[in-house]
């Protein structure tokens, strides 16, 4: 699911581009030192418009010259323009209508010789344009990284920077357990703030997913017990550090709005001034079985982390055989908030207009509780408004 935000970059215009390279003008050569830029980037010489790459932390001249690629860009232009006047000519020919197939190709070379004045001109006011952006690009460097590097959004700073659970040892199956998808439970250590889903088939627990690291000095222990009968089940959590050097986090520096950090050697937190002013949130769940998914409740990937409205719902029957229908409800700490509604394959559900209030670490689930015929794959998400 994904966040709607606001991204507040102050004095910067952002270029599109690919990721993890930038587009740099520098006054001459001698700014182009080791640690000036990324490998990747390319500089661009304002006095003579020569262009260099850094490759292996040197950079180097590549031959090319960025005012001659704009020129010859128009210049192509021109070239394509004058040989649509000559065909014109020779087609009118062709159809027996010199007079008409002469006064098209005069009015295709007239419009080159004003293609040639006006790419020329284009070229020249595209390459301002190209230097200002990117003599601004450097401010937009921690949101790209952000985008590459990002590892969250954090209650604090110390938990960003902190240990936390990243993942479990080998698993134990166990054995005599039932069969499906379930809360994990984290007991002990020292710290707070973990969550995860296990899956038991078979009647043997499968997979350990960890959906929040927490923060925590000691870990804790993992705890099986939502699969009744569920016995010899066993893995052993692993802390790691949640933010690592060179990662972005995101962390709240007043109600509703985010700011961006940076983690350097130490570790060593650097606020970036990058700011993300959120107006909503979405809940989402997606349910696959190969061999069809089966009724009950199936929680969103995440709690509210503040205080909202839900406006509007969708669902989907992804894949499913023909005529398959699904009745479901959305559910807020576990009590019915709305439905039953019916989506039926091929004919998505979207509601809106509702007004469902949502509090702070509350959890959203969706509850299948009727299908007909056979469903593989559901998808379903609530949208809220932050109050």
């Amino acid at each position: 699911m994904s966040y709607e935000a606001i991204l507040e970059i102050p004095n910067v215009v952002v270029v599109p581009g690919p990721a993890g390279q930038s587009f740099l003008p520098v006054d001459d050569a001698s700014a182009l030192t080791a640690d000036f830029g990324r490998n990747g980037d390319r500089a661009i010489i304002r006095s003579n418009g020569d262009e260099w790459l850094k490759t292996a932390d040197v950079w180097a001249a590549t031959g090319e010259n960025f005012w001659g690629t704009l020129l010859d860009q128009g210049a192509d232009q021109v070239e394509q323009a004058r040989q649509a006047a000559e065909q014109a000519e020779t087609i009118a020919g062709q159809f027996g209508d010199l007079e008409t197939g002469i006064a098209l190709a005069q009015q295709a070379a007239a419009a080159a010789a004003s293609s040639e004045a006006i790419s020329a001109a284009k070229a020249v006011q595209t390459a301002a344009d190209v230097v200002a952006a990117a003599a601004s690009l450097a401010g937009a460097q921690a949101s790209r990284d952000a985008s590459l590097y990002g590892k969250g959004i954090f209650p604090t700073i110390a938990a960003a920077i902190g240990l936390g659970v990243v993942g479990t040892g080998p698993i134990t199956p166990g054995a005599t357990g039932t069969n499906g998808t379930f809360d994990l439970a984290f007991t002990g250590g020292a710290g707070s703030g973990a969550a995860g889903r296990f899956i038991v088939a078979g009647g043997v627990l499968t997979q350990v997913l960890i959906t929040s690291p927490g923060s925590y000095t000691v870990a804790p222990t993992l705890s099986f017990a939502a699969s009744a009968g569920l016995t010899g089940a066993a893995a052993v959590a692993v802390l790691g550090r949640n933010v690592d050097v060179g990662e972005y986090f995101w962390a709240p520096v007043s109600a509703g709005t985010l700011g961006l950090y940076s983690v350097s050697a130490g570790p060593v937190v650097t606020d970036t001034s990058v700011r993300s002013t959120r107006n909503s949130e979405e809940f989402g769940v997606v349910i696959y079985k190969s061999d069809g998914i089966e009724l009950g409740g199936y929680y969103a990937e995440r709690s509210a982390s503040v205080a909202l409205t839900l406006t509007k719902l969708f669902a989907e029957i992804v894949t499913g055989d023909v005529g398959a229908e699904v009745d479901f409800y959305l559910a807020v700490n576990g009590s019915v908030a709305y439905g039953p509604a019916t989506v039926v394959l091929g004919t998505p559900v979207s509601l809106s207009g509702l007004s469902i209030a949502i509090g702070d670490g509350d959890q959203i689930s969706f509850f299948i509780l009727y299908m007909t015929e056979n469903v593989t794959e559901f998808f379903a998400k609530a949208h809220g408004e932050i109050v």
